[in-house]
């Protein structure tokens, strides 16, 4: 027995079989995109395709076309990951010196006179994921953004601006890992207050609790492409200050309260 197959079924299976098989070119990563911040995804390119098929049945040539599919082609959303240096880390960063918009003395991890953009000298080497940081680390972090990636030929570059909730604000501009890659990394120093924070120094004054944000936008725009936070980390063997005169309290006792109990706190 023959069964001969129905056209119109056929070209509905050639119509799903396409779908997955949209040829994008160069600069196109994903079919879909879903930020989750309710925002529509930047669509780069709009694929349309046909398939068509043809066979031999009864002696004679057999051909159908299926109907046309289209989807759009959207850039993923951008991130920013952070790290610390570490020798036992699983990541390893190799990237270009970050250039810091220098406003006053004083500043360190750089060449410069303090009075102008300085290039930092890059930590190349390995580093751990993290979130958390503390006074006197170096803040590494990683940012993904196929939009900023404007010439697949040049190594681009990205703004980043880095505040701190005891009112420290540092800039300073990253650079492409490369050639066509949309990855940028760059770096900050950070130190413990007191003194009280210098804005333009090219490190960041914190404290223990502070947070640290960094927003990263393209050259030239005020956009925020990606934003990220980044907590200090209460160090246990530090020194408790007194928050009037800046001078270290001798013999000071530090209890940690669970404020869900009122009792102290379990410290790890």
């Amino acid at each position: 027995m023959r069964v001969t197959p129905s056209l119109k079924r056929l070209g509905a299976a050639l119509s799903l079989v396409l779908a997955p098989f949209g040829v994008a070119g160069e600069g196109a990563y994903a079919q879909t995109n879903d930020a989750g911040d309710g925002n529509s995804p930047q669509v780069i390119r709009t694929i349309e395709n046909t398939a068509e098929a043809s066979w031999e049945f009864a002696g004679r040539q057999v051909q159908t076309t299926s109907n046309l599919v289209t989807f759009d082609v959207t850039l993923p959303p951008p991130e920013i990951r952070t790290f610390r240096p570490a020798s036992s880390g699983d990541t390893e960063l190799t990237f270009r010196a970050p250039i810091c918009a220098a406003s006053g003395q004083g500043t360190q991890g750089g060449t410069g006179n303090g009075n102008s953009d300085v290039a930092l000298t890059p930590q190349n080497g390995m580093a751990e994921l993290t979130n958390t940081v503390r006074a006197g680390q170096t803040v590494l972090f990683e940012v993904t953004a196929l939009a900023a990636n404007v010439d697949p030929n040049e190594v681009d570059q990205l703004e980043i601006v880095i505040t701190t909730s005891t009112g420290d604000r540092e800039a300073e501009t990253i650079f492409e890992t490369g050639p066509n890659t949309g990855v940028f990394v760059g770096q900050m120093d950070t130190v413990r207050m007191p003194p009280a924070p210098e804005q333009g120094d090219c490190r960041l004054s914190i404290v223990d609790g502070a947070e640290i944000a960094i927003t990263a936008t393209l050259p030239g725009d005020t956009t925020v492409l990606v934003e990220t936070m980044v907590e200090v980390l209460a160090d246990p063997f530090g020194v408790v200050f007194d928050s009037e005169t800046g001078e270290p309290v001798d013999g000071a006792i530090v209890t940690l309260i669970d404020v869900a109990t009122g009792q102290p706190a379990t410290v790890f």
